[in-house]
């Protein structure tokens, strides 16, 4: 039997050294065999043209790694827009999943590929933490970042 092909897509750039290798191990262990195939929404660019995709102004901001380890800033809008048209390339292939190693909600990311979305994974994750009323901490990256969560 064919391992199933799985899909991961950063919004860094790949490989992520840092992720796949440990997520990998846990998900071979539970389900057995898979091919993973990266995508990274800066792949393929140098560190002028990712600098160019720093948001301006109050623009929403993301936070990821280049393949160098190095940490970028890069604005949300033009990074929705790429991760759509990936998403969309990746639907097209035929793999078994898609999974987004990036919190955040990305509008207008359809597929007809089961897409595992990390932020709604956190949302259904920290609501349940919370069930009572409990205090229940979360960290972002920019202190930026917090304008955009919802309490």
């Amino acid at each position: 039997m064919e391992p199933r092909r799985v899909a991961f897509v950063t919004i860094g750039q790949s490989p992520r050294v840092d992720l796949l290798p440990e997520m990998l191990s846990q998900i071979r262990s539970q389900a057995g065999e898979v091919e993973a195939v990266e995508v990274g929404v800066l792949d393929g660019l140098g560190h002028e043209a990712v600098a160019a995709l720093a948001p301006a102004g109050d623009a929403h901001r993301l936070v990821s790694r280049l393949h160098d380890g190095s940490e970028v800033v890069i604005a949300k809008a033009w990074t929705q827009e790429r991760l759509r048209a990936i998403v969309a390339d990746l639907d097209a292939e035929g793999h078994a999943l898609i999974v987004l190693l990036c919190t955040g909600h990305f509008d207008g990311v359809r597929s007809r590929t089961l897409v595992v979305e990390a932020q709604r994974v956190v949302d259904h994750a920290v609501e349940a933490l919370a069930e009572g009323g409990r205090t229940v901490g979360v960290m972002v990256p920019l202190e930026e970042q917090m304008r955009e969560f919802h309490f």
